[in-house]
């Protein structure tokens, strides 16, 4: 399933169905992990967040997303990240919202 926020953002979630397993609550499954992604005003969903990082991390310049808490797949791209271009990450939490950050300066 899908939703369109006011402003532009686009999310997804979906659920796959198992033999025994009522469709209504494959349906409600995925319901739950929008409403999950919708309630952090976020504009990308949890399964997009750890994609996003190589992409914000080869970019110019300063770059941030707004996202729910991290996965732990969206960890493990930000340390191999750091590992490979020595270019910090880092996420500040404001009003239930967190904001992931880029910065184009290197750890020493």
């Amino acid at each position: 399933i899908g939703a369109e926020t006011t402003t532009g953002c686009i999310l997804a979630a979906s659920s796959l169905g198992k033999r025994g397993v009522p469709a209504h609550e494959v349906s409600t499954q995925a319901t739950e992990d929008l409403l999950y992604d919708l309630s952090y005003q976020a504009c990308v969903d949890q399964h997009l967040q750890d994609q996003l990082i190589i992409l914000m991390t080869l970019a110019k310049g300063h770059s941030k997303i707004r996202c729910g808490p991290l996965t732990d797949h969206t960890k493990t791209a930000m340390y191999v990240a750091e590992l490979l271009t020595k270019i910090a990450h880092e996420m500040a939490e404001t009003a239930q919202k967190l904001i992931h950050k880029r910065h184009s300066k290197e750890i020493p």
